[in-house]
């Protein structure tokens, strides 16, 4: 859901959109990839927390997808001794838990006279303090070892990307293999259970920071 999020909000802003509406949604996609930086680690955190009974009850009895999946989510959150993903080091510096380190030295990375903004509306949903935002760019810089802000954004949505399909991937395994096991009766029935229904183009969708919004019904 995190994800689809980040794609619609990164396309939501028109060609030549004034650099406020772009800021504004780059602080938007930020906000969501700290919020899936947390939920990965957590769910990095269940999974780890059964390996043993996964490995040796139901595993064996998942698709090849489904146990390749779990190697690759083992390969990046574990990645050797001293390391951690990238998604790790967001999640501990920068989503939940804000370093004071990682923040006094993301502010002076900053060039003296560089150009920040906190943009101010008779709305709150509409204020924006953009100055926090390019802290949390800077920080982002440093974690992931590049020097554009918007290349650290990419890598971080390239990392989140990735392992969503492998946590997908290898829970639906998980589950068709406890599903086997457990609840063949109603497997067997799922080819029966289907549902059709309009949906929107995923390309006509549009999540903007800044927006009319709603007027109270007191109010109207």
């Amino acid at each position: 859901m995190l994800n689809k999020m980040v794609a619609v909000i990164i396309d939501s802003a028109p060609p030549n959109a004034p650099r406020i509406v772009n800021q504004g949604n780059s602080a938007y996609a930020m906000l969501v990839m700290r919020m899936l930086a947390g939920r990965m680690c957590e769910g990095w955190k269940v999974l780890s927390g059964f390996s043993k009974k996964l490995k040796a009850d139901y595993e064996p009895h998942m698709s090849e997808d489904g146990r390749v999946a779990l190697r690759n989510l083992r390969a990046y959150f574990n990645p050797g001794k001293g390391k951690q993903s990238l998604i790790t080091d967001v999640r501990n510096n920068v989503a939940f838990h804000s370093l004071r380190e990682i923040v006094a030295a993301a502010y002076d990375a900053l060039p003296p006279m560089d150009d920040l903004g906190d943009y101010l509306h008779r709305h709150i949903g509409n204020t924006l303090y953009y100055t926090t935002e390019i802290l949390q760019y800077e920080a982002l810089k440093q974690l992931a070892g590049v020097g554009d802000g918007a290349e650290a954004l990419r890598l971080m949505q390239r990392d989140a990307h990735a392992q969503t399909n492998n946590f997908n991937t290898a829970i639906y395994s998980f589950v068709v293999a406890f599903c086997e096991r457990y609840l063949k009766g109603a497997l067997a029935t799922l080819p029966d259970e289907t549902e059709t229904f309009e949906v929107r183009s995923f390309d006509d969708m549009r999540l903007s920071f800044f927006s009319e919004l709603p007027t109270p019904q007191a109010a109207s």
